[in-house]
């Protein structure tokens, strides 16, 4: 069943716009956000989303606006107009918790399309030599921390993170290992060296495409493929 299409900016269920009913466009009804000034009849928005690892640790912030006022979550916002994905990311850390990377340094992690709020997520991953301090910058980030796997704030974390298996990335960071991670309503899946595909999660996926898929993994893993 698919969910009720909500505001991009502010996370709450947005209604048909009276505007412009022949489009089948929705605007959001909250008179605080600035989801009330757009029509939505366009494309979900882009964000840029990144984990960042050092010493066995990841740092999160808890977020100081809506949507998911409250919980924790790697730093990341929109991507702005004219602006790349890794310059959005690189930005957002900045802005949110205080410290400047480069962008050589962001590491292609995952796609998480999230169609009930409409937008899609470019994560990027980072390895960093040693624990620096963050520091909060409010009013989109209340605090800002550095968690072990043991400590992992899970009872209170961003909810499309609540059903992945942190440790599992705790593990390949400390291994060195690559794996890219695409999620969708759909599924969720990891694939590694050599391409392999492995679902992690399926819902409404046909047949043909699991059959596709182990087929491309096959294929994959053929030393003799090209």
């Amino acid at each position: 069943m698919t969910s009720s299409p909500r505001c991009r900016y502010c996370g709450g269920t947005l209604v048909l716009s009276s505007a412009i009913e022949e489009l089948n466009s929705t605007c959001c009804p909250s008179p605080t956000s600035i989801g009330t000034d757009h029509t939505d009849f366009r494309g979900p928005a882009v964000l840029a989303q990144t984990f960042i690892f050092a010493d066995s640790h990841l740092l999160l912030l808890r977020r100081g606006t809506p949507p998911y006022a409250g919980k924790w979550a790697p730093p990341g916002g929109f991507v702005e107009a004219h602006e790349s994905a890794e310059s959005a990311a690189v930005r957002e850390i900045r802005e949110e918790v205080g410290i400047e990377l480069d962008v050589a340094r962001l590491v292609p992690f995952a796609t998480i399309s999230l169609e009930s709020i409409n937008q899609i997520y470019l994560s990027f991953i980072v390895r960093l030599d040693r624990l620096i301090v963050p520091a909060a910058v409010a009013p989109e980030a209340l605090e800002a921390r550095w968690f072990s796997v043991e400590a992992f704030p899970l009872c209170d974390i961003w909810p499309p993170l609540e059903s992945v298996d942190m440790s599992a990335h705790f593990d390949r960071v400390r291994a060195g290992r690559f794996e890219f991670y695409q999620r969708t309503d759909e599924f969720t899946r990891v694939i590694s060296d050599g391409e392999r595909i492995v679902y992690l999660r399926t819902g409404h996926i046909g047949a043909d495409s699991k059959a596709k898929a182990r087929i491309d993994e096959g294929h994959a893993a053929s030393p003799g493929s090209t």
